[in-house]
């Protein structure tokens, strides 16, 4: 549920952030516009930055992921991919 509100709020700040490029590059001069294009800016790619954390987890090398597979191959094995911490002989596609 915490992932959905997140989504939302990023699109209300999306939007926002378009209607202010809209309202910063018509009225040119006007700073406050510009600032406004900044930190929405700055919070879109916050809350993008939260999103991602949150769904890709921590980050693990391959030795580690290896390491985590505990599972073990005995006799014969069909199919397109194996996947075992260790096979002692032959592997035949």
């Amino acid at each position: 549920m915490k992932a959905m509100a997140w989504s939302l709020v990023s699109a209300i700040v999306a939007s926002a952030l378009a209607v202010s490029v809209n309202l910063a590059t018509d009225l040119k001069r006007s700073w406050w516009a510009w600032i406004a294009v900044v930190l929405l800016t700055a919070v879109t790619g916050l809350i993008t930055f939260r999103l991602a954390a949150r769904r890709s987890g921590p980050e693990r090398s391959l030795e580690e992921n290896a390491a985590s597979v505990a599972n073990t191959i005995a006799g014969d094995v069909t199919g397109k991919a194996v996947q075992a911490g260790r096979i002692d002989g032959d592997v035949n596609l």
